[in-house]
């Protein structure tokens, strides 16, 4: 599996899709579903009368097997990042008075030239100029991003380009999605395969292999807590409080003394490796490092850098901008104890195209396995999770939100006559 590419000792590029699709490299899939997941190759094996997959057609015409197992990715317009972040307005405006990039190099000027939208806010974001932080993360991600071209993409102009119109169509996909499914109850698929299930009334979701998930509210999350198992790798991305989230209403948020009873020291094991997602708001990142990890039982460890960049390795959004930054912070804490990981390096930078759906995290997963306590056996829990993880326990009121089908795709690369057949009988999938 090759999930990371070592830049150097202070970076690495993380492709983000890769991550998630090798949980779903082999997917048990009923027959009758096979409809959800848009892919030419499940057009044809839904189609018994199809000449170009006789071996599949033989199957479904037999009645005998209800089940194919076929490797699955979320759909590639997730990723189809090619310019920076803009408005419809503003990308019109700059296709009438920017001729397009000649360079890589080009275009990372322009990103960072980019006009933010007129907001008023009382708070205006640093720049690398008075920032000697953020000039370091500059000089960084510049460095990592030029020193390896191959990573990326040839820059598409901006006249050839359609504003990221199929990555946005699927965000709006994503937000027309409704999701419920019963609450307080741990479902679990022990199974060495992926499969699909129904949840709620309509929707069906791609479960991981060795998953664990409940969905509760964060005032039942004694759900969680019963259980009484202790983790070696807790990682989240609370639903911070902010002017945008009240504004917009994206999603339910707690407050600061609400995140703060967070059970953390119910949860974590000795030697425990705690991770929070912060966005580039300074306050949220004092608050969690002079005030949630000390409450916590927690000493900070590090502090990494995800910077977000278009397939031709620009920044989402320019560094110097005063209204929003193209990056996020991933702060560690560890539980002081006898049971201690090799130590998190710090300052390390790492870059990836992010999802085109909100606050769409990386997996990072195999990245994070070598500072672990336990080793090959630790326990790993995602809290406020939207989405899963092969052998981690996922607990959120909206868990399994990025695991709905309709965000997935049979994986091209997955020849169809290589398939394998699963003779067992499962139960068909109502439409």
């Amino acid at each position: 599996m090759t999930l990371i590419k070592t830049g150097n000792e202070e970076g690495f590029y993380l492709d983000h899709n890769q991550s998630v699709r090798d949980d779903f490299i082999r997917t048990f899939i009923p027959l009758d579903c096979l409809h959800h997941f848009t892919s030419s190759q499940a057009a044809i094996l839904y189609r018994p009368d199809s000449k170009d997959a006789p071996l599949f057609s033989s199957v479904i015409q037999t009645k005998e097997t209800r089940t194919v197992h076929l490797s699955l990715s979320l759909k590639s317009d997730i990723f189809a990042i090619d310019v920076p972040f803009m408005m419809d307005s503003e990308f019109q405006a700059r296709l009438r008075r920017i001729p397009p990039p000649a360079s890589s190099a080009e275009g990372l000027q322009l990103a960072s030239e980019s006009k933010s939208r007129k907001r008023k806010s009382s708070r205006r974001l640093s720049s690398s100029a008075d920032d000697p932080e953020l000039a370091e993360l500059t000089i960084k991600f510049t460095a990592l991003v030029n020193s390896h071209p191959e990573w990326w993409t040839p820059r598409r102009g901006l006249s050839d380009s359609d504003n990221n119109l199929a990555s946005r169509g699927i965000s709006k996909l994503y937000s027309s999605i409704p999701f419920s499914m019963e609450q307080g109850k741990m479902f679990t698929n022990p199974s060495d395969t992926a499969t699909v299930r129904r949840h709620g009334s309509s929707e069906l979701y791609v479960i991981p292999p060795h998953t664990r998930y409940i969905c509760s509210t964060f005032a039942e999350i004694n759900c969680l807590t019963e259980e009484r198992i202790k983790y070696d790798l807790i990682l989240m991305d609370p639903p911070w409080e902010n002017k945008s989230a009240k504004r917009l209403r994206t999603y339910d948020y707690l407050s600061d003394a609400e995140l703060l009873k967070t059970p953390v020291e119910d949860l974590a094991a000795e030697g425990a490796l705690i991770a929070v997602w912060v966005t580039n708001n300074d306050r949220l990142r004092a608050v969690v490092e002079t005030e949630f990890f000390p409450a916590w039982g927690l000493v900070k460890e590090a502090e990494w850098t995800w910077v977000k960049v278009t397939r031709s390795g620009e920044p989402v959004y320019s560094v110097d901008s005063l209204h929003k930054k193209p990056y996020e912070k991933l702060v560690f804490g560890r539980r002081v104890g006898k049971r201690v990981g090799r130590k998190v390096p710090d300052g390390l930078v790492f870059v990836s195209v992010p999802s085109a759906i909100h606050s769409h995290k990386p997996n990072l997963s195999t990245v994070l396995k070598p500072y672990l306590a336990g080793g090959d056996g630790a326990r790993c829990l995602e809290l406020f999770a939207r989405s899963l993880t092969s052998g981690w326990t996922s607990w959120g009121l909206e868990v399994l939100r990025l695991q709905n089908s309709r965000l997935f795709q049979v994986d091209d690369r997955c020849e169809v006559p290589k398939c394998e057949i699963n003779v067992m009988v499962d139960a068909p999938c109502d439409d």
